[in-house]
């Protein structure tokens, strides 16, 4: 019963936290770099030094050298993991502004999915901290982007 009850009050919260919501499509480019110092700072480095900002990047101690990359010009982006014989794969997924970081913007966010029978397969987060803006970057199935995108927009 309590369970319920928290269910419903944070399902109020997220309507009043998702707000002025803006989602995009975005490329997320992902590689496997070798898992030794330096691997990441040659890519960015090359990346940074093309004028490529990186705004969204992903890398876990289990998943060995497998990173993620989401940059400001995926096509020059492109030309500087060619040169730098690194070989990605590219990802269509959704990067979700939110003006303000609150609790339970993730639960909002994944709930929903869920409800909308659209699997999360992949998901980063960056805030700068409460009340600050927070960008989540979401990747599903290539066949449910559109339909994950009108979920969060409905939010």
């Amino acid at each position: 019963r309590d369970a319920g009850f928290s269910l419903v009050l944070i399902s109020n919260l997220h309507k009043l936290s998702m707000q002025n919501l803006s989602v995009q499509s975005v490329t997320q480019f992902s590689a496997t770099l070798d898992n030794v110092p330096g691997s990441i700072a040659k890519v960015s480095g090359a990346l940074a030094a093309s004028g490529v900002s990186v705004v969204g990047f992903s890398q876990m101690p289990e998943s060995g050298g497998r990173v993620r990359f989401v940059v400001d010009q995926p096509a020059a982006a492109q030309k500087v993991f060619a040169a730098a014989n690194v070989v990605v794969s590219e990802e269509e997924i959704l990067s979700v502004v939110c003006p303000q970081d609150r609790a339970g913007v993730m639960a909002a966010f994944s709930k929903a999915l869920a409800d909308a029978g659209v699997n999360i397969e992949g998901i980063y987060y960056s805030s700068a901290g409460a009340k600050s803006e927070t960008v989540v970057y979401i990747q599903t199935k290539k066949a449910d982007v559109a339909k994950a995108t009108e979920v969060i927009k409905a939010l």
